[in-house]
């Protein structure tokens, strides 16, 4: 069993407990608002400490994401449906991809670009060609020709 399911089922019999009659949706609703109350009285902000929670999920999300064994043919392996369980969605860029912007990067720089891109994602821009060739030009520099340079030929 996942570290997030073993999470989930966590939360699941902490609202069991307290559930009172009420639903676990109701029961959740409920602990929120208990723990807005909690963060009012020891001086916390709520917002603060719940975008905290939000980036820990994210992490968790990504590691179990991370966790699921590689399977042996490749072909089966289908991130847009593991994705969907999440209801949650991906647009995959590759290293061929970055290779089309840069032809002249190695495959291992090519994936150097990727990750960056992934670190440094902006969602107002997203990831396009554009995005990948100024990454690529930021890691690695185009090298500059004699011309560009300023050298004569003679």
């Amino acid at each position: 069993m996942s570290a997030n399911r073993r999470r989930a089922m966590r939360i699941g019999h902490i609202l069991d407990r307290n559930a009172d009659g009420q639903t676990g949706r109701e029961g959740l609703i409920d602990l929120l608002a208990d723990a807005r109350h909690w963060c009012d009285r020891h001086g916390e902000s709520y917002a603060r400490l719940d975008r905290l929670a939000h980036e820990h999920y994210l992490a968790e999300q990504q590691a179990g994401l991370e966790a699921i064994e590689p399977v042996e043919d490749e072909a089966s392996l289908n991130v847009h449906g593991l994705l969907e369980r999440g209801r949650q969605i991906a647009v995959v860029w590759s290293v061929e991809d970055v290779l089309q912007v840069r032809p002249d990067l190695s495959p291992e720089q090519a994936w150097d670009v990727l990750v960056s891109c992934r670190r440094r994602h902006d969602a107002t821009i997203g990831i396009n060609w554009d995005v990948l060739e100024v990454a690529a030009g930021c890691l690695y520099p185009e090298p500059q020709s004699n011309h560009e340079q300023g050298e004569s030929h003679e």
